[in-house]
């Protein structure tokens, strides 16, 4: 242990005040280290670190989600978010997906129609190949309007192409017609 203090006052060794003594010297020490010991242990935690007060939550079950997707048989894709965590497909009807209880479904393949239609149109432009192309574009504009799904089975036919007057400077007349069927059924993929 350590040395003692024997203080005689009355003539009778002290004895019980050194050991004290000592013991309150051992606590003490006991003490600090201890606090010491704390303090380390506490910076190893993280403890000593600033404390963020805005912090936030990284998810809740509020935010819980799921994204789902279908591939069709016509190449296409269909997906759907759910903000309640409730997604579901399945290959009925052509394919689906659903999220919160909204049902997407496939779009249909397209088919060619039987029908055929006719269109023809005249335009004109400096030189042949020119005239061609805006009758072209003009007729490529009507098939679209009679087929949204787009047109099938196209048959252009560049019918004539004269100059327009005595001058070349007048330019050139083309007539084009052009036969087709539309996809069926409309808005089809």
């Amino acid at each position: 242990m350590g040395s003692y203090v024997v203080d005689i006052h009355d003539g009778t060794p002290d004895i019980q005040v050194a050991s004290v003594t000592w013991m309150q010297i051992q606590s003490s020490w006991l003490s600090r280290g201890g606090v010491i010991l704390s303090f380390v242990a506490l910076a190893a935690c993280g403890a000593g670190t600033p404390v963020q007060e805005d912090a936030v939550l990284e998810s809740s079950e509020g935010e819980l989600s799921c994204n789902i997707s279908q591939l069709c048989a016509n190449g296409t894709s269909i997906s759907c978010t759910s903000t309640q965590d409730v997604c579901s497909s399945g290959t009925d009807s052509g394919g689906w997906v659903q999220c919160d209880d909204r049902r997407t479904y496939c779009p249909q393949a397209c088919t060619c129609g039987a029908v055929r239609h006719v269109s023809s149109k005249v335009a004109r432009g400096v030189r042949c190949q020119i005239a061609f192309m805006s009758a072209r574009d003009a007729l490529e504009v009507r098939m679209n309007t009679t087929c949204p799904s787009g047109a099938c089975n196209v048959l252009e036919e560049e019918l004539d192409c004269r100059r327009v007057g005595s001058n070349p400077a007048d330019g050139y007349e083309a007539a084009m017609s052009v036969t087709y069927s539309c996809k069926e059924p409309a808005n089809c993929q």
